[in-house]
């Protein structure tokens, strides 16, 4: 059968690769190894879980990271394997002193939803690992529910480590921080290692970057407003740059098998002219991340002037002519 060839939009294409990224929360193997008693949920949190391959993070007291051990709590700690230098405390709930970290060498976490978290043992509940050894690791909470909230409020969320360096931070629907407790969740990365604290993001439904090696926010109780959406961290030297979406995953259908003539290396659209590709790009701009087999695109409109960074007084200038 011959390839059916479709001509497909700049725009098309970045909708359905930000789309592609808002993942379920849920599956993977169950963590049943806590150093807690189910009993006693202050207890924090796993045994050391491998990762699959050695995730980067600027910033942090070393170069990469193997291992993470999951917190009961809505966060994970990067390890070696064998260290856990800084872990939290067990009644550290949400805290943006915790996440940054007091002293050098404390190991970077990672919070999709730190707060007070709770679930009833069973085998569809709690803490789930998804590995796909050299590209990703996927931690997820499943049917979990802050501490004092019924059963019927339980929610799901997840963090999604890429060996990019890469973090995706994914939440169903009714996810919501609703517990009588007197303290907000924290949602964040921090290399920690004695860094700053910055000002506050605004995650949703904004673009935010940070330049220093953490970014987070806080939310109130019943103020958490990414239900039903991901959130996406790209590192950006000591920084990191955030987008977000929701909806359906994206999907793909296989037609047909025939002679391909074009290698699968790319992709691009071409603009007619000068004025057209002004009016579709002047301002915006598009990350895009290694993956195992190529790259993942992401358009951010509006924020070209935020990421341009100006070369420095040592910069080489090229002398180049019209279509030189």
């Amino acid at each position: 059968m011959n390839r059916i060839l479709a001509s497909l939009s700049a725009a098309s294409l970045l909708i359905a690769s930000a789309a592609a990224q808002c993942a379920n929360p849920a599956g993977g193997t169950q963590l049943t190894t806590w150093n807690w008693t189910f009993t006693n949920d202050d207890g924090i949190t796993s045994s050391h879980v491998p990762l699959g391959f050695n995730f980067p993070i600027a910033g942090a007291a070393a170069a990469t990271f193997n291992n993470v051990l999951v917190g009961s709590n809505g966060f994970v700690m990067l390890t070696d394997g064998t260290n856990s230098a800084g872990l939290p405390g067990n009644s550290t709930y949400g805290s943006v002193t915790a996440l940054g970290g007091g002293v050098a060498g404390d190991f970077p976490i990672l919070a999709p939803f730190w707060g007070d978290l709770w679930w009833d043992a069973g085998t569809t509940d709690g803490v789930f690992v998804s590995n796909n050894p050299g590209i990703s690791c996927k931690i997820s909470w499943v049917n979990v529910r802050d501490y004092f909230a019924a059963n019927t409020l339980n929610y799901s969320f997840a963090v999604e480590l890429f060996v990019t360096g890469e973090v995706r931070m994914h939440y169903s629907a009714n996810a919501q921080n609703v517990t009588g407790q007197a303290f907000s969740n924290v949602v964040g990365v921090s290399c920690r290692n004695g860094v700053a604290a910055p000002t506050a993001s605004d995650f949703f439904p904004n673009v935010a970057t940070s330049t220093g090696g953490m970014i987070y926010e806080t939310y109130p109780l019943n103020g958490f407003d990414g239900s039903g959406t991901s959130l996406v961290l790209t590192p950006a030297g000591l920084g990191w740059v955030t987008t977000n979406c929701s909806g359906t995953p994206a999907s793909n259908s296989l037609y047909g098998t025939g002679c391909y003539d074009i290698p699968a290396t790319g992709f691009y659209e071409l603009l007619a002219n000068a004025t057209v590709a002004s009016t579709a790009l002047q301002g915006n701009a598009m990350l895009l991340t290694r993956n195992a087999n190529g790259y993942t695109s992401v358009w951010l409109p509006g924020v070209a002037s935020a990421l341009y960074v100006a070369p420095t007084a040592g910069a080489t200038v090229l002398a180049l002519t019209d279509d030189g």
